[in-house]
């Protein structure tokens, strides 16, 4: 009986993309076999957005300069102090003021 010997055969090179590197490939033509072949694993900027959302704190993240509530509790009605369905406008402008200050808040997005 003879031994048969095989040649190995050549393995594709795989690419390993740089952390943090953006890749064109302009040569591509979209939703060609190649162009699904080169994103084959990779994290897309299509895909990003549906991973993560990126905001800036809303007025209910501040405390009320108004009535005074804290973050993440209703504006308080100032003769009653009965909760309000709304918040104070004096809120939303401290909030709308906080955009160039605050940090952007980056969290996972919920499915929406």
């Amino acid at each position: 009986m003879t031994d048969t010997v095989t040649e190995p055969v050549a393995a594709e090179p795989v690419r390993i993309p740089t952390p943090g590197a953006v890749e064109s490939f302009p040569d591509l033509v979209q939703r060609t076999d190649p162009w699904y072949q080169q994103r084959c694993g990779l994290i897309t900027a299509s895909a990003i957005g549906k991973l993560i959302t990126v905001r800036h704190p809303g007025a209910l993240e501040y405390t009320c300069p108004a009535c005074e509530a804290e973050p993440q509790q209703p504006c308080r009605s100032i003769r009653t102090g009965q909760a309000n369905k709304n918040v104070h406008p004096e809120r939303t402008t401290r909030a709308a003021d906080g955009r160039g200050t605050t940090p952007t808040i980056i969290e996972l997005a919920d499915g929406d």
